[in-house]
């Protein structure tokens, strides 16, 4: 019985170190710091915060590092971008990335309302939208919203020309993105 929680302890400790062979942070000056990485959470989920938490090999002790510090990093094998302070998680990677940001309006909201000094929030309504962002290699990532979709995506589509005429016509939607940038990556 012993030989059998000695080999269940090994393959867990042999999975926590894979982990942490994988698991890396990119700093502005491309150094990069292998460890433990860990986002916030709250309620168990991740919380897309302004700072992050790494834990070093061999160390015991959980190191907070800010976004603005960070390029990019590795966490449980998902990769996630820093850009313009904001936490961007890649979805579908190729000549096109996509990346998709979770941006809480409550925030934008406690902003106006320090600006414009309004009590019109309600309080303990959080609420998360999700924002997409496309990125070709070598150029900065931009943002799409679904106000200007077909406009920003059919130009940037524009040498796949079955794709952007299908965005600007509207057979394409916003909620599409995802299956536009699968076809244009084959």
């Amino acid at each position: 019985m012993n030989k059998f929680y000695f080999s269940i302890a090994f393959i867990i400790f042999l999975v926590h170190l894979k982990a942490q062979e994988t698991e890396y942070i990119v700093f502005p000056e491309n150094d990069t710091l292998f460890g433990e990485v860990r986002l916030p959470t709250s309620f168990g989920k991740p919380v897309y915060k302004d700072f992050i938490f790494i834990k070093k090999q061999n160390d015991t002790i959980e190191k907070k590092l800010y976004t603005y510090e960070v390029q990019c990093f590795v966490e449980s094998g998902k990769e996630y971008l820093n850009y313009d302070n904001n936490i961007l998680k890649l979805l579908i990677s190729g000549k096109i990335n996509l990346y998709e940001c979770y941006v809480t309006k409550n925030y934008i909201n406690k902003i106006i309302n320090l600006l414009f000094h309004e009590k019109t929030i309600k309080r303990n309504k959080i609420r998360k939208y999700k924002r997409y962002y496309l990125k070709k290699e070598n150029e900065n990532p931009i943002i799409i919203n679904k106000k200007h979709f077909k406009d920003t995506c059919s130009e940037y589509f524009s040498d796949k020309f079955l794709i952007s005429d299908r965005i600007s016509r509207g057979v394409y939607k916003y909620k599409d993105l995802p299956e536009i940038v699968k076809n244009y990556n084959r």
